[in-house]
């Protein structure tokens, strides 16, 4: 079978907190933080990290190093084509890269619960054959391993694609300025396939990680690519992978470029010197499958992630 027609609606990348950061570091009071940048940046706006959905809707059991970005909130139907690099060096002055590109759909079941430990997660189910482009993606155990266990428990089905340092994985690679599209036949009603367009591929050109900054100064950010706006997710580091979302902020208009103040990097966690640095740019959209019972969350990302020391 085929999807219904898509009815894809470009959502806005940046949903708005343009005041100042509120999150605190230790007990001091944050200073008002300025976001004025010279004309030659993207506006910036601010955003609280919202609540985190489940860990399951992420992406850990397939992406062992943080590749990868999981999608904000918790959609129980997701299409997701990604294209991302990543470069971090952990003091050898030596600049460990990698990229890939990801293809991965999956469809929680809202009426269908697992236990997992501790924990409770929707089942996922089996829809059929999922290809994108002329790549059939392959169809793999959705595994979660909740909490203080060391045991995964399988949640269902999951669909993937992942291509990882020119490791290819049929075939499919992340293209900048394409449209990939979505075709199903198998276990839900017939119908159209799902088009929706991908962003120019985004690369961070300054700062770089083999680089020791100082959140005492202005961070001038310049990269190439991306579409219409750029998220940047600074992220703890956990292990030497990706943790926690600290602050979120766009550049509601792309000019290559933006101003992180120093107001903001000295509120960051006083106990960690590194943080990754996640830019991202989308295209997303929503579309209602006939016979699924939530609407399914579409996005094509380009990202790239830098680990930045800061003293």
């Amino acid at each position: 079978m085929t999807f219904t027609p898509a009815n894809i609606r470009t959502l806005s990348i940046a949903a708005a907190f343009t005041a100042a950061l509120l999150f605190s570091a230790g007990c001091r009071k944050p200073d008002p933080i300025d976001l004025t940048s010279p004309p030659a940046d993207s506006p910036v706006k601010v955003e609280m990290p919202e609540t985190t959905p489940p860990p399951y809707f992420g992406l850990s059991d397939v992406d062992s190093v943080g590749l990868f970005t999981p999608p904000d909130g918790a959609h129980l139907g997701q299409l997701l084509i990604e294209g991302a690099e990543y470069d971090a060096s952990f003091g050898n002055h030596q600049i460990l890269h990698h990229e890939g590109t990801l293809a991965r759909a999956i469809f929680f079941n809202p009426n269908l619960s697992v236990v997992a430990g501790r924990d409770t997660a929707y089942s996922s189910v089996d829809v059929g054959t999922l290809v994108v482009d002329s790549s059939q993606l392959k169809k793999i155990p959705k595994l979660y391993t909740p909490e203080n266990s060391t045991i995964p428990t399988r949640l269902g089905i999951q669909y993937l694609l992942l291509t990882r340092d020119m490791i290819l994985d049929g075939g499919l690679m992340y293209l900048g300025s394409h449209t990939y599209e979505w075709d199903c036949n198998g276990g839900l009603p017939t119908g159209n396939s799902i088009r929706i367009d991908a962003p120019p591929k985004l690369r961070v050109i300054y700062p770089t990680a083999l680089q020791f900054l100082h959140s005492s100064e202005d961070l001038h950010v310049r990269w190439f690519g991306g579409g219409d706006s750029v998220s940047v997710l600074i992220r703890s580091l956990e292990g030497n992978l990706p943790g926690k979302v600290l602050v979120r902020l766009a550049a509601t208009v792309n000019t290559g470029g933006m101003v992180l103040p120093k107001s903001l990097l000295s509120l960051l966690p006083q106990n960690q010197t590194q943080f990754f640095f996640t830019f991202t740019s989308s295209k997303t959209g929503t579309t209602h499958i006939e016979g699924y019972p939530r609407d399914v969350f579409v996005q094509t990302t380009t990202s790239h992630t830098v680990l930045l020391t800061l003293r």
